[in-house]
């Protein structure tokens, strides 16, 4: 499995590396879709399976030892919702922010620049993970 994903995570650095050559780079692509709406982007997190493994570790982590009341994990779903807003949030702004800077037509070099950058420490994250 650890195979599939390196060759994954090689897969999305030479993606992120060789993107921008072709017409149809980025934000300049002619079709963009619509935004999912709260609601639909609400439902998605169902559907993530970070979302998924992060919750069951903490309910292993620090649920396994306690008494297992209803109380405790209550207070470790407030605590991951105090934690999660602020942070979701300071993410949500700064893609946005981000993706004004990137879209400016008159800066097109921007997108090519942070491609491939991304990448390129895509490939350093993969060389750590892969070391022995």
């Amino acid at each position: 499995m650890s195979l599939v994903g390196y060759a994954y995570l090689a897969w999305l650095a030479y993606r992120l590396i060789a993107a921008g050559w072709g017409p149809t780079h980025g934000l300049a692509m002619a079709s963009v879709l619509r935004p999912m709406s709260f609601w639909q982007s609400a439902a998605f997190q169902f559907a993530n399976p970070k979302a998924w493994m992060m919750a069951l570790s903490a309910a292993t982590s620090f649920l396994g030892g306690s008494d297992g009341s209803l109380a405790t994990a209550i207070g470790l779903g407030a605590v991951f919702a105090a934690v999660n807003f602020p942070c979701v949030a300071s993410w949500a702004l700064l893609g946005a922010r981000l993706r004004d800077w990137l879209g400016d037509a008159r800066h097109a070099w921007r997108m090519r620049a942070f491609d491939v950058t991304m990448g390129c420490l895509l490939v350093a994250t993969l060389c750590w993970m892969i070391r022995p």
